[in-house]
């Protein structure tokens, strides 16, 4: 998360318990927070946590809540599956890869076929031309592994 995050995330707490952040807090923050936590994520788990608590948040409950809302976006998503993308069995590191991507996507709340395509995206290919004219019905990049 940039400073400039969670800048915005401890403005957001300190409407809630008048803490008086500063630019070192700051700092400290935008360095503790998990760099896959969202600002949207962050917003929304601070907002939660003060309807729930009088206690203070600090990075690590945010980080704590985020892993588990990631995981089971992720969860939700896949339907307890394990899927693989075609076309990329023979190329080990680029098929971890579009994995790691794709998990990333779906923590960050993307549909699965959003996701899919950003992690195709992020290895820098397309799904074979076999995968593209499948039927929409089923999602063309992926197969059960």
């Amino acid at each position: 998360m940039t400073p400039q995050e969670a800048a915005v995330v401890l403005g957001k707490c300190a409407a809630y318990d008048n803490r008086r952040p500063d630019p070192a807090t700051t700092a400290a923050w935008a360095e503790a927070l998990d760099p896959n936590l969202t600002l949207a994520d962050a917003l929304a788990i601070v907002r939660d946590h003060y309807a729930e608590s009088r206690d203070w948040i600090m990075p690590a409950d945010i980080n704590h809540r985020s892993r588990d809302i990631r995981r089971q976006r992720i969860k939700n998503a896949l339907n307890n599956q394990t899927l693989t993308p075609d076309g990329l069995g023979d190329e080990p590191d680029l098929e971890i890869a579009w994995k790691k991507a794709l998990m990333q996507g779906l923590g960050d709340g993307l549909d699965l076929d959003a996701a899919s395509s950003a992690a195709w995206q992020a290895i820098g290919r397309t799904p074979p031309p076999q995968l593209e004219t499948r039927s929409r019905s089923v999602h063309p990049q992926l197969r059960k592994a």
